[in-house]
């Protein structure tokens, strides 16, 4: 019989059924923050135009309904390294129908792209829907300009995805 061979640590993410509790918590929310691998480092290792088009190929579903991102090719070198940057630092986020994406008075850490679904805009009693945003839609763009408290109630009209 072989001897099972095991990575380093990797004992600590078996979870066992007559484990205490808190032994069980603290395992699953290990398990939850180890990664396997720096996803943002290794593309930064990559050369750059294989690094863009995988970028491109992740978040163009959501790039391409701002009108604000020219990525169809006649824009500048500028403006294609400002895109493969900005989706280097997307993280996909997923929010289920009635779910708050965010709070008046939260504090802001990232700027919203609408890939699909819409979002509702409430007013301050969280009644009223003052609009809708659609796909392709940026939202919370006031923490990057320096306004670090979120100035409305924004809730998932239906199934959302966005980048953030």
């Amino acid at each position: 019989m072989k001897p099972e061979l095991k990575a380093p640590g990797t004992d600590l993410l078996t979870l066992k059924h007559d484990e205490p509790l808190s032994t069980v918590a603290f395992k699953f929310n290990l398990r939850r923050y180890i990664k396997g691998y720096n996803q943002r480092g290794l593309l930064m290792e990559m050369p750059y135009e294989l690094r863009r088009k995988i970028l491109y190929h992740n978040y163009s579903h959501i790039i391409h309904k701002v009108p604000l991102f020219d990525v169809d090719g006649d824009g500048t070198v500028d403006d294609h390294v400002f895109v493969t940057e900005l989706c280097s630092r997307l993280d996909q986020v997923t929010y289920t129908k009635g779910q708050m994406v965010y709070q008046m008075g939260e504090i802001g850490r990232c700027l919203y792209i609408l890939g699909s679904g819409n979002v509702e805009v409430l007013d301050k009693a969280l009644k009223g829907v003052m609009t809708v945003l659609s796909p392709g839609a940026y939202f919370g763009e006031g923490c990057i300009l320096g306004d670090v408290r979120r100035r409305e109630n924004l809730r998932a009209q239906n199934t959302c995805e966005a980048g953030a």
